[in-house]
């Protein structure tokens, strides 16, 4: 069989486990006192937080959003709840976007050939990559930092690319929360 294809049936199967997981961990801290407490205790605070680690989860990519029916669950508004996160993720993905320039900057130093050849395609293609970003922040259930990462160190402005992801994390984590909501109250 392709490589490629085993790679992607492998990370399908990896994303309906972790998709299986936060739902099984939510229904578990539906009903746990102890999980509760510590939640309304924290509230939007531990929230945000949370969202910061979940949004820098190129190691461990355990999405927050998947807890929306759990905090709705303990009385916490649901536009609050999406806002928090995105801003939490956002923060988190800020997180991967300083490795990328991190990692230029050593570059620079080693080679300027190369990165001079880095700023070439990062002027020649200026927008495209922003909106490509929003697309993946948008819809694709996998860690932003695959396309944060590169973005920093091929020299895009943090700005820009922070405002794709706010805007792309608001679209993404209301999908998945009313999504993930509409699954709780129909069972």
């Amino acid at each position: 069989m392709n490589k490629n294809i085993v790679r992607l049936i492998s990370q399908i199967v990896i994303i309906v486990f972790v998709i299986i997981g936060v739902i099984w961990l939510n229904r578990l801290a539906i009903d746990s006192e102890f999980f509760r407490n510590i939640t309304e205790r924290f509230g939007y605070i531990g929230m945000f937080f949370a969202a910061i680690a979940s949004g820098f989860n190129l190691l461990v990519p355990i999405p927050i959003i998947g807890f929306f029916p759990f905090f709705v669950d303990i009385g916490l508004s649901p536009i609050l709840i999406i806002l928090t996160i995105s801003v939490g993720m956002m923060i988190g993905d800020a997180f991967g976007y300083l490795i990328g320039k991190a990692g230029r900057n050593v570059i620079l130093l080693k080679n300027r050939k190369m990165v001079r050849r880095l700023e070439k395609i990062q002027t020649r293609y200026s927008k495209g990559p922003i909106v490509i970003m929003w697309l993946y922040a948008s819809f694709v259930p996998l860690p932003n930092e695959v396309l944060v990462i590169p973005m920093g160190f091929l020299g895009y402005k943090l700005r820009n690319i922070m405002i794709a992801v706010f805007f792309g994390n608001i679209l993404f984590n209301s999908l998945v929360a009313f999504g993930i909501f509409k699954i709780f109250w129909s069972s």
